[in-house]
C-alpha cells in the first residue's frame, strides 16, 4: 500500500478517536442540574460531531437540543436545532420530514430578522425538491438564496448558491451552464481553502466530465474530492465519490476496479447509512452486472436500489433502477416486469424531463439573469444621478457667485444708470413672462395629447401581446399533443442494432412525421412530408399518422404499394379534394418500407422520397455506386413514383419494389428539408448530391455519431440564414 494511503487512513482512525473522546467529555457533562441553555450547546455540538459517521444517533441529540429550545423560547437556538435536525433526515432520506423542518426555520429566521439564516434555509429547503425532482421550485428557492447572499452575505455564501443551481442545470443535461456555475464556485472555495465545499465540488465537476464521456477530466477531479473527503473523515462523502469512481470505470470497461470501488462505496454508506449514497452505489452496482450479464445479480441490486427510493420517495434516482429490472427481465425472458417497467420509467422520464419544467426552468434562469442586469443598471443610474446633481449644485454655486459678483459691481459702478433703465427693465419682463405663460400653456395641451395617445398605444400592445401569449401557448400544446403521437424510441431499439432521428421542425409544430409500428413478424417503417409546415403542416401529419395507424394496425395491410394507394383515397376523401382548377393542393410525400424480420426481404414503395442503403452487397436491378476507400460498400437509391398522396393529374397504382437485405445493411429514410436548406459560401441549397456524400462519407461511423455529424454539417451549411422546411433525417441498422 502506498505511503501516502496508510497516512490518510492513520488520519481517518485519529479523527475517530479525537470525536470519539469529545463526545465522552461533552457527554459528562449533560447532569440533571445544568442549565438548560448549555444544555443545548452540548447536544447541538455531539449531534455535531456524531452527524457526519453516526447521523441516527445524532438526531437523539438534535431532537433534544429542539424540545429544551422550545421549552425556554429561544428562537436563536430552536432555529439551529432546526437546521440540524432537518439536515440529518436529510441525509437519511426522510425527505418529507425535513422539509418539514427547513420550513419551520425559515419562518423563524424571517421572525428574527436575520436574512443569511433564511437565505441558508432557503437553501436547504431547494436541496429537498432537488431529491424530489422538482426541478423548477428548486431554482426558485436556490435563486431566492443567491439573492440574499449577493446583498448580505459572503463570498463563500454567493459560492454554495452557485454549486446548488450548477446541480439543477446538470440534472436537466444542460452541462454548459451546470460546468460555469461549479468553476465559479470552485473559484472561490480555493480562495477560502474551504476543504468541504471543495471536496463536494470536485466532485459535481467529476461528473460532468463523466457525461460529457471526458473520461480524464472526471477521474482527476474524483480523486481530488476523494482525498480531500479523506482528511475530513467524511465517510458520507467518500463512499459518494468511489460510487461515483465506480461508475467511471464501468464506463471505461474496467470491471475489477469499478466492483472493487463501488463495494467499498456500499459497505460505508451502510456503515453511516447514507440512503441517497446506498440507493446510488446499488444502482450503479446492478448497472455492472447488467453489462457484465450477470442478469439474476444486477435484478438484486436494482431492486434494493428501488425499496429504498421508494420508501424515501427519491424520484431521481428510480429511473436508473426501472431501467435495469426492465432490461434485465427482458434478457432472462420475464417479459411482463419488463414492460411494466418500461412504462414506469417513460412515466418517470416524463415527470423529471418533461418540457415544460425544462421551460419553467430556463424562463427562472433567464428572470434571475435579467434582474440581476437591472439592478447594476439601477445603480449606476442612482450613481449617476447623484455625480449630476454634484455637478449641477457646483454649478449653481459657481454661477452664484459669480452673478452676485457682477450685481455687486454693477451696482457699485451703474446704480445711476440701473435706476433709470429700471422701469423699461420691468416691462420688458412683463411682456416676455407673459410669452412664456402662453408657450407653457400650448405645451401643457400637447403633453396631455401626447399622454393620452401614449396610454391608447399602450393598451392596444396589451391586448396584441396578450393574444400572441395566447396563440403562442396552444400551439405548443399542440407540440406535445403531436410529439406524443410519434413512436417511442423502444422498436427502434429492439429491432435495429443501431437507429438515429434527426428532427428539426421548422417551427414549433411539424409537417414532417415518421411512424414504426410491428405486424406479427414484419416491421414496418414510414417517414412523411407534410404539404407546409407549422400549424397547417402538423394537422397534416396527425391525420397521415391516424390514417396508417388504420390502415396498416387495424387492417393488416403490410404491403407498401397497397398502404400508399389506400392512404392517398383516405386522404382525398378527408379533404374532399376533385382535382378543380385553384383546388388547394394539400397532401404529403412518403417513404415506406416493409422489413420481414425472419428473412430481411424488404418491400418498398414512395410518393416522391426515395429511400438509401448502404450496403457490403450489390443490390440488383437498382442504382449501385460503389465506394473502396477503407473497405467496399455500396451505395444503392431506391426511387419512387413521381406523385404525392393526394389528387394528381395523373394517378396510377404505386409500386412496390423487393430488396433482399442483410445483416449491417443500413436504411436511410428523409424529408426534403435538409437537401433544400440554403446556406454555404454562395447562399445556395444543400442539394441530393452533397447529401448523398455526406451519408456515405461518414456510413461507417457509430450512428450517434452520424447523427451529430449531420446536425452539425447543418448548422454550418445555414450560418445565419433561418431554416426553410421541416428537417428529418432517420437512419436504422439491420
Amino acid at each position: 500500500m502506498p505511503l501516502k494511503n496508510i497516512i490518510i487512513i492513520i488520519l481517518l482512525l485519529l479523527s475517530s478517536i479525537v470525536n470519539s473522546l469529545t463526545v465522552d467529555s461533552l457527554l459528562l457533562k449533560l447532569k440533571p442540574k445544568t442549565l438548560a441553555l448549555d444544555k443545548i450547546k452540548y447536544n447541538l455540538e455531539i449531534g455535531r460531531l456524531l452527524e457526519y459517521n453516526y447521523p441516527d444517533s445524532a438526531k437523539i441529540f438534535y431532537k433534544n437540543a429542539l424540545i429544551l429550545s422550545k421549552q425556554i423560547k429561544n428562537d436563536t437556538l430552536e432555529y439551529r436545532s432546526l437546521i440540524a435536525l432537518g439536515y440529518t433526515y436529510e441525509s437519511t432520506g426522510n425527505l418529507d420530514s425535513a422539509e418539514i423542518l427547513y420550513k419551520k426555520a425559515i419562518k423563524i429566521s424571517i421572525k428574527l430578522k436575520r436574512p443569511l439564516e433564511e437565505g441558508s434555509s432557503l437553501a436547504y429547503l431547494g436541496n429537498i425538491y432537488y431529491y424530489k425532482g422538482n426541478y423548477e421550485k428548486t431554482l426558485i428557492y436556490y435563486q431566492k438564496s443567491l439573492e440574499i447572499y449577493e446583498k448580505y452575505g459572503d463570498e463563500l455564501d454567493v459560492a454554495h448558491s452557485f454549486h446548488n443551481i450548477g446541480l439543477v442545470h446538470h440534472d436537466l443535461k444542460n452541462y454548459t451552464r451546470g460546468l460555469n456555475y461549479y468553476e465559479k464556485a470552485l473559484k472561490i472555495f480555493k480562495k477560502y481553502k474551504d476543504k468541504e465545499w471543495l471536496s463536494t465540488c470536485y466532485n459535481s465537476i467529476g461528473s460532468i466530465y463523466l457525461e460529457l464521456k471526458r473520461f480524464d477530466l472526471a477521474e482527476e477531479n474524483y480523486q481530488k474530492s476523494l482525498q480531500n473527503f479523506m482528511s475530513l473523515g467524511d465517510k458520507a462523502g467518500i463512499g459518494m465519490v468511489l460510487s461515483n469512481l465506480g461508475s467511471l470505470m464501468i464506463r471505461q470497461n474496467k470491471v475489477d476496479l469499478a466492483e472493487n470501488y463501488l463495494t467499498r462505496s456500499l459497505n460505508l454508506s451502510k456503515e453511516v447509512n447514507d440512503i441517497i449514497s446506498i440507493v446510488n452505489t446499488s444502482n450503479n452496482l446492478a448497472d455492472l452486472f447488467l453489462s457484465q450479464k450477470l442478469y439474476t445479480k444486477s435484478l438484486k441490486y436494482a431492486k434494493n436500489a428501488l425499496n429504498y427510493a421508494h420508501e424515501k420517495d427519491i424520484l431521481p434516482y428510480k429511473k436508473q433502477s426501472y431501467f435495469v429490472i426492465k432490461t434485465a427481465s427482458f434478457e432472462i425472458g420475464d417479459y411482463k416486469t419488463s414492460a411494466m417497467y418500461a412504462d414506469s420509467l417513460r412515466i418517470l422520464t416524463d415527470t423529471l424531463l418533461n418540457k415544460e419544467q425544462f421551460k419553467n426552468v430556463e424562463e427562472l434562469e433567464q428572470k434571475y439573469q435579467s434582474e440581476k442586469k437591472q439592478l447594476v443598471i439601477t445603480n449606476l443610474q442612482k450613481d449617476q444621478a447623484l455625480q449630476n446633481e454634484k455637478m449641477q449644485n457646483q454649478r449653481i454655486y459657481i454661477f452664484t457667485f459669480i452673478f452676485i459678483f457682477i450685481i455687486i459691481l454693477a451696482f457699485t459702478a451703474f446704480i445711476l444708470k440701473l435706476l433709470r433703465t429700471k422701469q423699461k427693465t420691468n416691462l420688458l419682463l412683463s411682456s416676455q413672462q407673459k410669452t412664456i405663460l402662453e408657450k407653457n400653456e400650448e405645451l401643457n395641451q400637447l403633453i396631455e395629447e401626447v399622454t393620452s395617445q401614449k396610454d391608447e398605444i399602450e393598451m392596444q400592445k396589451e391586448k396584441l401581446f396578450q393574444i400572441h401569449e395566447d396563440v403562442t401557448q396552444s400551439i405548443f400544446y399542440a407540440k406535445q399533443i403531436q410529439n406524443s403521437i410519434l413512436p417511442n424510441n423502444e422498436l427502434f431499439v429492439n429491432n435495429f442494432s443501431e437507429h438515429f432521428i434527426l428532427y428539426k421542425p421548422k417551427d414549433i409544430v411539424s409537417g414532417d412525421f415518421y411512424w414504426i409500428t410491428k405486424i406479427d413478424n414484419t416491421l414496418v417503417l414510414t417517414l412523411a412530408d407534410c404539404t407546409g409546415h407549422g400549424v397547417p403542416g402538423a394537422f397534416m401529419s396527425m391525420l397521415g399518422t391516424s390514417l396508417l395507424r388504420e390502415i396498416i394496425v387495424k387492417e393488416k395491410t403490410i404491403e407498401p404499394s397497397k398502404i400508399l394507394n389506400k392512404l392517398r383515397t383516405e386522404v382525398i376523401n378527408s379533404l374532399k379534394q376533385t382535382g378543380e382548377i385553384g383546388e388547394h393542393k394539400d397532401g404529403m410525400d412518403m417513404a415506406i418500407i416493409s422489413i420481414n424480420l425472419d428473412t430481411l426481404i424488404a418491400s418498398y414503395a414512395g410518393a416522391n422520397n426515395p429511400i438509401y442503403i448502404i450496403s457490403e452487397f450489390k443490390i440488383d436491378d437498382f442504382n449501385n455506386t460503389e465506394l473502396s476507400l477503407e473497405n467496399s460498400k455500396y451505395f444503392s437509391e431506391i426511387k419512387s413514383n413521381k406523385m404525392p398522396i393526394s389528387h394528381f393529374v395523373k394517378m396510377k397504382n404505386f409500386e412496390t419494389k423487393t430488396i433482399q437485405l442483410h445483416k449491417n445493411d443500413q436504411i436511410y429514410l428523409f424529408s426534403d428539408g435538409y437537401p433544400d436548406q440554403f446556406g454555404g459560401i454562395n447562399n445556395r441549397k444543400f442539394k441530393y448530391k452533397q447529401f448523398k456524400e455526406l451519408i456515405f462519407t461518414n456510413s461507417n461511423k457509430p450512428f450517434n455519431e452520424q447523427k451529430d455529424i449531420f446536425a452539425k454539417t447543418l448548422d454550418i451549411w445555414q450560418g445565419n440564414n433561418s431554416q426553410v422546411d421541416d428537417i428529418t433525417v432517420l437512419g436504422v441498422k439491420i
